[in-house]
């Protein structure tokens, strides 16, 4: 058994969970004290043997962790400065800058010790004094203001508030943050361990609630009507990434004999500027959204493509290129730049707008249909549609919606017509890739007898960018 406590020594302790979320993030997970091990073995020289005791340490399973219950501190917002990143600009003087809301969450516990247990792990001695030693040169976790005193220890203790880890580290997460380092930017958290859903959650789909962001960073600008082939195209840059080892049928979509899944899948959604007051359809980056049920082992696989694929340089036009950005090649010979975004700050590309409750969901990106409708009276061929989305709903796990009403055009602001008259110019169309060519494309509102937790993605191009729904009305007038 091995054990770290943490004694916070204040009594508070300032973390956010993320960026969106005013909460503090209590108790602080273990991938946020291995990334402060990893900033105190750079801070003493990066020795070998305390980089081997921190590769051993990823490799163990979550530990259980012991905290007690806390309070949120309650602190008015704050108005900072952002960085310079312009300092030849007469907005770079500290007069000219637009001061950015900024929150400081922090929890005050009825204990500061925490405890993190792994009962199965039995390091070797010279392990656990390269740890040690780790442990007691760090002196904070997460934000600097918290002060802690960190050891390891191998007794057995009596835990009173035991509880599972919500995120966890995996074999990689050093090299992981050592690039990001590299790079200037924010590492991305660690992976999330999924907790059982209880009866008393809203319905939710087979899509899962954690998505990887990747922003727009240049080159070709697409509006929302290339969702799909953009889409297609980062698919088949992650799938090179696993440089022929094989794909788990979770990302890849298709059975180990070639044939198309029949369970659910990796999914890419658009994350367009659309919903606002004066949204314009612009495609302002790209997410890939992993099922509820994906094996741990299966998302350390797509880090580890995903990872491959941000090194690489043949994705790009210029050898000079940011090595946090990766290149798509569009078939029309068009390059788009997309950078890792680990904690999205621009309110177009926040997961969260696409995962909260509400009972009446509308399409930003059209459904193609399942099958192309057969009736040729309006109001038949209504019915059938209707009946087609209907259906839809109970394929991604949903319940059956109350009324669907399909139209031509989207109740979301900013996104395009389902259809362009014939003879309109080219660019009005949906591009879509090879596999939904021809497929009827209609724009819908859903509305279902009680809350649903999205995401929402529907109809046979949900995995590639269409189907995707926003909610309206309720929380999500607060989008």
């Amino acid at each position: 058994m091995l054990g770290l406590d943490v004694d916070h020594l204040l009594g508070v302790c300032f973390a956010a969970r993320d960026l969106s979320d005013p909460a503090p993030d209590w108790p602080p997970q273990i991938d946020r004290l291995f990334s402060a091990f990893v900033a105190t073995w750079n801070a003493r020289g990066q020795r070998p043997d305390e980089r081997l005791a921190l590769q051993w340490l990823e490799q163990q399973p979550p530990p259980v962790v012991d905290a007690s219950a806390h309070w949120p501190r309650s602190a008015p917002p704050v108005f900072v400065p952002p960085n310079d990143n312009g300092g030849s600009q007469i907005q770079a003087l500290p007069g000219r800058r637009r001061r950015q809301e900024r929150r400081f969450p922090a929890a005050i516990p009825e204990r500061p010790v925490v405890s993190y247990v792994w009962s199965s792990a039995e390091p070797e001695s010279n392990v656990l004094s390269s740890l040690e030693k780790l442990a007691q040169d760090t002196s904070y976790v997460g934000h600097s203001a918290s002060l802690v005193r960190c050891f390891f220890h191998q007794r057995h203790c009596l835990l009173e508030n035991a509880a599972r880890s919500t995120r966890c580290i995996y074999p990689g997460r050093l090299e992981e943050l050592e690039v990001a380092f590299r790079r200037g930017v924010r590492p991305s958290p660690g992976l999330t361990v999924h907790a059982v859903e209880t009866a008393r959650e809203p319905p939710s789909s087979v899509f899962g609630r954690e998505w990887h962001v990747f922003s727009d960073a240049g080159g070709s600008c697409f509006d929302i009507r290339r969702a799909a082939v953009t889409a297609r195209t980062l698919r088949t840059a992650i799938m090179s990434g696993f440089d022929g080892r094989a794909v788990p049928e979770v990302i890849s979509g298709h059975t180990i004999d070639g044939r198309p899944s029949s369970r659910p899948h990796m999914a890419i959604f658009p994350l367009a500027n659309v919903g606002w007051k004066w949204a314009d359809g612009r495609l302002m980056g790209l997410a890939i959204c992993l099922p509820h049920e994906t094996a741990p082992e299966d998302e350390e696989q797509l880090f580890r493509a995903l990872s491959e694929l941000v090194r690489r340089k043949r994705f790009h036009d210029e050898d000079e290129a940011p090595e946090c950005e990766i290149g798509l090649h569009l078939s029309t010979g068009e390059v788009w730049r997309l950078a890792r975004q680990p904690e999205p700050i621009g309110s177009s590309l926040k997961p969260g707008r696409y995962l909260r409750s509400a009972r009446v969901w509308a399409t930003a990106t059209p459904i193609a249909l399942d099958r192309h409708p057969k009736a040729r009276a309006h109001e038949a061929r209504q019915d059938e549609i209707a009946k087609s989305i209907s259906d839809a709903c109970l394929r991604i796990g949903l319940p059956r919606p109350v009324q669907v009403v399909c139209d031509k055009h989207s109740a979301i602001r900013g996104s395009a017509p389902a259809w362009s008259p014939r003879g309109s110019p080219e660019w009005t169309h949906w591009a879509l890739p090879g596999s939904l060519s021809g497929r009827a494309l209609t724009h819908a509102t859903i509305e279902f007898a009680e809350p649903i937790q999205g995401p929402v993605a529907l109809g046979a191009g949900r995995f590639f960018a269409l189907g995707l729904c926003l909610p309206i009305g309720g929380e999500a007038g607060r989008a």
